[in-house]
């Protein structure tokens, strides 16, 4: 399993960096992509996936208890949008693998699941200035032509439909860095001292059309 961790709750330290033991049993381990509904106390240091696996999979039961169709499917609709897998190695379970919401991911050639398509090679569109992810379905000559509507070419952090800019760092929709993922904000993995320029540039264009202060 692995899992690079995109922080949205909780302090950014190892404590909270996935995967976690599923109820402190270390035979059981846990990892999840999306934000779930968790009440998260405010002096609770805690990411909402850690919470997840600490406290509320292990009162429904623990790994077991994803054995129980009944479970599975309230945990499925409480998830949905999410994706939790989970390894374990405890007899009592019936599997050693469990994914919620496996249908949202995908499965490649190699037998491996991945939880969305931001691992794949980005592609540069001349016509639109972007980055794209690259659907290996498509012929690459196909991607470096004219959008022509097709609902295959969208940004790879949020999945929108792209702005025409030339904007070659991050996307405009989501700020999301096109080739980390990571949200923009001058720390992401491969920032650049030129992305903050192409920042400052647009920032001004903005004040100049008087759509920002």
């Amino acid at each position: 399993m692995f899992h690079a961790r995109f922080a949205t709750h909780g302090v950014k330290n190892e404590e909270n960096c996935h995967p976690f033991i599923v109820g402190g049993d270390k035979r059981t381990y846990l990892a999840h992509n999306g934000i779930l509904d968790v009440d998260i106390h405010a002096t609770d240091r805690r990411s909402d996936t850690r919470i997840f696996a600490e406290d509320i999979l292990p009162r429904m039961g623990g790994v077991t208890s994803l054995d129980d169709d009944n479970i599975w499917k309230i945990l499925s609709k409480w998830s949905s949008g999410n994706k939790i897998a989970v390894l374990t190695i405890d007899p009592d379970a019936k599997d050693n693998c469990y994914i919620i919401n496996e249908s949202s991911g995908h499965w490649d050639n190699e037998g491996i699941w991945w939880s969305n398509d931001t691992y794949k090679p980005a592609v540069w569109d001349k016509t639109w200035g972007q980055y794209f992810t690259k659907n290996p379905a498509i012929d690459e000559s196909e991607l470096l032509d004219s959008w022509g509507g097709r609902d295959d070419v969208t940004c790879q952090g949020c999945g929108s439909l792209p702005f025409l800019d030339a904007n070659p760092y991050y996307c405009e929709m989501c700020m999301a860095c096109y080739d980390c993922g990571q949200i923009y904000d001058g720390e992401c993995l491969c920032w650049a001292p030129e992305m903050d320029a192409w920042a400052k540039q647009k920032r001004n264009e903005q004040y100049i059309l008087g759509k920002v202060e």
